[in-house]
């Protein structure tokens, strides 16, 4: 169908700018702005993945643009907002999770994507995203007391 090759032609793409940045990795740019750009190629080729439903491929670019972020908080502690990756690549993990039906997995991921969220406020744009989450999941297992708590912010 038109939709499984527009998520193929996507994913070869992203491989290929992937390759790209990997390959100009000490050109001009900083560190920081050549690993952000291979974290947000990462981050968006985990998508497509998921999209697909290859749930191993899309573990993968996202644990791999995971490391890479943490490494990038570790060598910037001054700066919070190196913590956004880590907070959206947690998300995207945990909902990886929970498709599969690891609901466990995925809701230790939600809590802490939700820790690394808090950072910014309560007010920050993915907090709505990562309670609702939280909510759905205590509703699949019968925690709805919980999920109500989460669904109410």
């Amino acid at each position: 169908t038109g939709r499984v090759e527009f998520i193929q032609e996507s994913i070869s793409l992203a491989k290929k700018s992937l390759d790209i940045f990997i390959s100009h990795r000490h050109a001009s740019q900083s560190s920081a702005v050549q690993a952000s750009c291979i974290i947000q190629v990462l981050l968006t080729l985990g998508g497509l993945y998921l999209r697909d439903e290859s749930f191993a491929n899309a573990t993968y670019c996202i644990n791999k643009a995971l490391q890479l972020a943490r490494k990038v908080a570790s060598e910037h502690p001054s700066d919070p907002t190196k913590l956004v990756d880590i907070a959206d690549l947690l998300f995207m993990l945990a909902q990886i999770f929970h498709r599969q039906g690891h609901s466990h997995a995925a809701l230790e991921l939600y809590h802490e994507s939700l820790q690394v969220e808090r950072v910014f406020g309560e007010e920050h744009k993915e907090m709505a995203s990562v309670l609702f989450s939280l909510g759905q999941i205590y509703h699949e297992v019968g925690d709805l007391g919980r999920a109500f708590e989460y669904q109410e912010h």
